[in-house]
């Protein structure tokens, strides 16, 4: 009886870590696929500010050419 006893308890005790080895590994590739699509979110936000910012200075600087580089009126 003794030896059926600790054939359960190695079996139990073998089904918990195996069990609680698959959640860690599940747990850290839901991580890993979370890091990788923030990353990726982050880069496109980056990339379309950076973008605006570009439009911007551009329609800024060819607004300034238009107003300094135009001839003036006579008064």
């Amino acid at each position: 009886m003794l030896m059926r006893s600790a054939s359960s308890v190695r079996l139990i005790v073998g089904t918990v870590g195996l069990v609680a080895h698959r959640s860690f590994r599940n747990a850290e590739e839901a991580v890993g696929d979370l890091a990788r699509r923030l990353m990726a979110e982050v880069g496109r936000r980056v990339e379309q500010n950076l973008s605006d910012a570009l439009d911007d200075l551009e329609r800024i600087t060819r607004t300034s050419a238009t107003l300094f580089g135009a001839p003036t009126q006579p008064a």
